[in-house]
């Protein structure tokens, strides 16, 4: 059960920590180490390396297993097809930290600090508000150390950007002066909500081939709701800016969830209408609760239509497809969060 992924990539997660890839669940054992080369001679990554040899699933490749079973495209399959073509490709994720100008419904405090203060304030009235994190290590405030791991990575073939936002601070426009004070041939790959998009980051990227992974997840106001507090005004503004970059490539990046099934139709015929070709639907597995196959037999019948129409949603066809238990779980949730932010779910018509 060989991951290529897993033995060449390394991701810098939003609590500083480094793992394998992106869809990593954290274990609790993943090491303590401030620099790529300190990661790749790690006991960690050995034995995650080994594991994966001897066809042993690692317990943080729990998404990977679950995709797998289903017979769907897994990001380690995904990956090991891409290696095939490209035996020398390397690659890498940075985050720096969860700083997120939104709260979308289906994120965590891991991915967003605007959820971090919300849960923190909502403490008690759901099991999913217990789910605050420490940060290790803010790594990324310390300039020297943020230029350094720049400098470590600049060899690499892609450079992967997601967040929290990474848009909405000043270190990834450092990462980028430091790239290109080494004459980085890397291309970015940066994954944003599209609701923030600077100038001068945006002058920046002219320098690069970048790959633009747009996370929204419906049309209009029901994308306000679901990516609190989105403006659709805004994130429409950002995405003709967006393509408006040379040498870009523009995917759109939904977020398949029980809550928003029935959504997609209409969201994908607007990034038609806008000039966006390239999709990746991802299918929500956790919190269980927001789960794509939790969607009602009206909401699948609806994509499952979508499907016969498009080839690109068809990816997570057998996940929303699956029996489930149902919107209420997700709705009662829901209506907590409805009663803190003042919104209300109907919008998203369920």
């Amino acid at each position: 059960m060989k991951c290529f992924w897993a033995e060449h990539h390394v991701s810098i997660d939003s609590e500083g920590v480094f793992r394998p890839c992106c869809t990593w669940r954290s274990v609790g054992d993943e090491p303590e180490v401030t620099t790529v080369e300190k990661y790749f001679q790690s006991d960690f990554y050995k034995k995650l390396n080994n594991d994966l040899d001897n066809n042993l699933w690692p317990e943080g490749c729990i998404d990977c297993m679950d995709q797998e079973s289903l017979k769907d495209l897994s990001m380690r399959t995904e990956k090991n097809e891409l290696y095939t073509i490209y035996p020398n490709w390397k690659d890498a994720e940075i985050k720096f930290g969860n700083l997120c100008n939104l709260g979308c419904v289906m994120c965590s405090p891991y991915n967003s600090s605007l959820i971090q203060d919300e849960y923190l304030k909502m403490k008690g009235q759901h099991k999913l508000f217990d789910r605050t994190i420490d940060i290790k290590t803010n790594w990324f405030k310390d300039e020297d150390n943020l230029r350094s791991i720049a400098r470590s990575l600049s060899d690499r073939n892609e450079l992967h950007f997601s967040g929290g936002e990474p848009t909405v601070n000043n270190y990834l426009r450092i990462f980028l002066d430091e790239l290109i004070k080494n004459n980085c041939n890397a291309t970015l790959l940066i994954r944003t909500n599209a609701n923030n998009w600077p100038s001068k980051m945006h002058e920046l990227m002219k320098q690069f081939k970048t790959k633009i992974s747009i996370s929204i997840d419906a049309h209009g106001k029901a994308n306000e709701y679901i990516r609190w507090p989105s403006k659709w005004g805004k994130t429409e503004r950002n995405v003709e800016k967006i393509l408006s970059l040379p040498d870009t490539q523009v995917k759109l990046n939904p977020t398949v969830a029980a809550y928003n099934v029935h959504l997609l139709p209409k969201l994908y015929e607007w990034s038609i209408n806008m000039g966006i070709h390239n999709y990746n639907f991802d299918s929500v597995y956790k919190p269980y609760v927001f789960a794509a196959n939790n969607s009602e037999q009206w909401q699948k019948e609806i994509y499952k239509d979508f499907c016969s129409k498009y080839s690109h949603p068809n990816k997570v066809i057998k996940h929303v497809m699956k029996e489930g238990k149902g919107l209420k779980e997700a709705i009662d949730f829901l209506k907590i969060l409805d009663y803190n932010r003042q919104t209300d779910y109907r919008i998203i018509g369920i």
